[in-house]
């Protein structure tokens, strides 16, 4: 089942005595249902995860689209026989193959490289070919949400992108962000922080079963 924003603003507004959107207007609101889908993702990379086919720069070095958030994997290549594509260490490809840079470039790719350290980049082996294509699995940045049109959270339209499961953290981030906002009013620092406990909560605990990259075969 799909969760419309529309729902988690109403919500909020519910917990906060302000179905008007008086003091928490929905447009300030969907902008932390926003941002709590890209800490999400930040977490848990795999929770909006897609494979597509992406044609690679002639060479060894390749780049990720701006639209993508992390690298996971890249399976197999797109041509061909569609072959996996292994991942290995490039200090190790260095001293089993100096030089492997400058070999001959060509379709089909064997091994791929990727370092947390240059997260934007990642390597090839052999050097790609013109027209090379393989199949990348990454995490890819949450779409933003349609604005509001008004405070009022029946002006919310659209859905989250994430699965159904993280309905609760993402509302316990919007109260998070909420409580926050009117830190200086007693008692709502303490709020804000019993908000952000369970949000780091439901991202913690699923941060200790599941890894966010690949790892070398």
């Amino acid at each position: 089942m799909t969760v419309a924003a529309a729902t988690i603003i109403a919500d909020a507004h519910t917990i906060l005595f302000d179905p008007d959107g008086t003091r928490w207007p929905a447009t300030e609101l969907v902008g932390y249902l926003d941002l709590a889908q890209l800490k999400i993702v930040e977490a848990r990379p795999d929770q909006y995860a897609r494979v597509r086919e992406v044609t690679l720069a002639p060479g060894y070095r390749q780049t990720l689209a701006d639209d993508i958030y992390a690298l996971l994997d890249i399976p197999n290549n797109a041509t061909g026989q569609f072959k996996r594509i292994t991942k290995t260490d490039m200090v190790k490809l260095d001293m089993v193959l100096p030089g492997w840079r400058k070999r001959p470039a060509t379709v089909e790719i064997v091994h791929f490289m990727h370092n947390l350290n240059e997260p934007r980049s990642f390597y090839v082996y052999p050097p790609a070919q013109a027209g090379s294509k393989v199949e990348l699995l990454a995490a890819e940045y949450p779409p933003h949400l349609p604005a509001a049109t008004g405070p009022k959270a029946t002006s919310v339209t659209g859905n989250i992108v994430l699965g159904d499961k993280w309905r609760d953290a993402l509302f316990n981030f919007v109260m998070f962000k909420a409580y926050l906002k009117d830190a200086e009013y007693g008692g709502n620092p303490a709020l804000a922080a019993a908000y952000k406990d369970l949000f780091i909560q439901a991202t913690g605990v699923e941060l200790q079963t599941t890894t966010s990259n690949a790892s070398p075969d």
